[in-house]
Order: C-alpha cells, then structure tokens, then sequence
C-alpha cells in the first residue's frame, strides 16, 4: 500500500536554505520510495520549518524497515532524515 513519509526540518542554521540550491534524496536502507530524489519546495529561512515529504510504497512481507533520507546541496548533504516503519 503507498504512503506518504513526511519530515518537518528546521533550518537552525544563520542562512537561508534556497530551493534553487537544495534537494533532498535516498541515502541508505530500504528502497520503499518512488523516485530517489525530490527538489526542495521552497525558501527555509533560519528559524523557521519546511515539510519534507515522499511518496512510499509498503513492503507486503511484515517486519520492521528503515530509510534513510538527507538534504543536499551540491556534494555536500546534511540532515539525515530517518524514517522506520512496521509492517503487519
């Protein structure tokens, strides 16, 4: 079954994240998503939030997973972003 994984981040960093400049992508775990990659969905200024989301796929066996997901700008990424789920 598809889900929608949603991460609120916070920019608590002195510059303004651009989205020309940001996207944020698969780093490691289970491939449950979609697409590997998403563009950032607008300008994060410091102090203030963005809802990062992606769209998933449920395995069918049960169990517990794990994804793991960054922001990047250029070669450089921050922010892992970890999302564990439980299948029954």
């Amino acid at each position: 079954e598809g889900f929608n994984a949603k991460w609120i981040v916070a920019n608590i960093g002195k510059a303004t994240w651009e989205e020309n400049n940001l996207d944020y992508g698969y780093l490691e775990g289970e491939k449950l998503h979609f697409q590997p990659a998403y563009d950032f969905p607008v300008n994060v200024l410091p102090g203030t939030t963005v809802e990062l989301s992606v769209e998933m796929l449920a395995p069918s066996t049960p169990g517990n997973y794990t994804t793991t997901w960054q922001i990047n700008r250029g070669k450089s990424s921050f922010c892992p972003m970890v999302l564990n789920i439980a299948v029954k």
